[in-house]
């Protein structure tokens, strides 16, 4: 999966590469996000979080139970008031 982005007319262009492998579970990396989160390791926790979010784009259809997709966001809520 690729994203691509233009700077609105000074030719710069910018691509983000996700990997090729599939995310994993959504539940799993919720638990290993909030573990990651609570022994200090904000930046971990946060990387856990956001690949359990990409299983949403995954054949484009949603994946993620309501309840796990909240706790997801507040976990990257949580990380991103963290780092200030």
């Amino acid at each position: 999966m690729t994203a691509h982005a233009s700077r609105g007319g000074r030719g710069g262009v910018a691509y983000a590469i996700f990997g090729g492998a599939p995310p994993g579970d959504p539940t799993v990396l919720l638990q290993e996000g909030k573990a990651l989160y609570a022994s200090g390791e904000r930046m971990q926790g946060m990387k856990a979080f956001e690949r359990a979010m990409r299983n949403d784009t995954v054949d484009g259809g949603v994946t993620i139970p309501m309840k796990t997709r909240q706790e997801l966001n507040y976990g990257l809520m949580c990380c991103h008031a963290a780092f200030g």
